[in-house]
């Protein structure tokens, strides 16, 4: 079994819950969210945007990362988006897509060459990720907004009522995930760990979860960042090969997007490169 199969369910939380979105666009009692909301469109009225999508799993003084960079046309809706992963054995490139508005294709390393993916989403990866947020106003514990030079910064800390109804709201989701994973590991050890990866889910806690949010001298938004600590106990292994639920320990999760830049020619620039080798 991977090494880190272990952490699948905190990954699936994170990826589908933490950083997932729903669009409020509504009249707020908020002055902050009605900023964000402008500073949003502004960014999606851009012709041409590059930004990079971080995702950081920090556990004592073990690190995780996944990070994409894309370069797209919202003009054309041409894309081109860069997949790494960072963790022990070093930063390395996982994937490269190029999407030319109708078809995706990506690079396959181990051949060389670009491969068309059917039916496979045309979207740039994490686009809506910016002009979104993930909340209600009863939700909202605080808000703070303070400028830095040119740049305005909002941050906003959410309820421990809401970040404990995360955990639950997705029980469903995250059950249908392990049945899955069930069903294709046979071996009493695997089977063991993803009854041991239940009992973790439910055993979570979230704290301290903020959405931080930045717009430069333009009011065009820059950055989001969403971090977290989540406690989950550990699962340890003794001397007789037996798995159980230990101590319980905190990961420390980051998800920033961050806009590198937007109406450059060196985008599409890039993006046309790009083009050129797919063809």
């Amino acid at each position: 079994m991977d090494k880190r199969y272990a952490q699948v369910i905190v990954l699936f939380l994170f990826t589908s819950v933490l950083a997932g979105y729903a669009l409020i666009d509504v009249s707020t009692k908020y002055e902050e969210l009605t900023w964000i909301q402008d500073a949003s469109r502004r960014l999606r009225r851009t012709d041409n945007i590059w930004y990079t999508c971080t995702m950081t799993l920090t556990a004592e003084a073990v690190s995780f990362t996944e990070q994409i960079e894309v370069r797209g046309n919202q003009l054309t809706g041409e894309w081109v988006a860069e997949y790494y992963t960072t963790d022990e054995d070093g930063t390395r490139r996982i994937l490269k897509s190029f999407c030319d508005g109708r078809k995706r294709y990506d690079y396959v390393d181990w051949i060389g060459e670009w491969e068309e993916k059917p039916f496979s989403d045309i979207t740039m990866p994490d686009f809506e990720v910016p002009y979104v947020l993930n909340y209600g106003e009863a939700d909202i514990d605080k808000v703070e907004q303070r400028q830095e030079g040119a740049d305005t910064t909002v941050t906003i800390a959410l309820t421990k009522e809401y970040l404990a109804g995360l955990i639950s709201e997705y029980y469903d989701e995250a059950q249908a995930l392990y049945e899955g994973y069930r069903r294709a590991e046979t071996s009493p050890l695997s089977q063991g760990m993803l009854e041991l990866g239940m009992e973790r889910y439910e055993r979570m806690r979230i704290e301290n979860a903020r959405q931080i949010y930045a717009a430069d001298a333009d009011k065009v938004l820059r950055s989001v960042e969403y971090d977290a600590a989540v406690c989950v106990p550990e699962i340890v292994t003794d001397e007789q090969g037996q798995t159980a639920l230990g101590k319980e320990k905190t990961i420390l999760f980051r998800h920033r997007i961050e806009i590198k830049g937007y109406n450059e020619q060196q985008i599409l620039d890039a993006i046309e490169q790009c083009g050129s080798e797919v063809w």
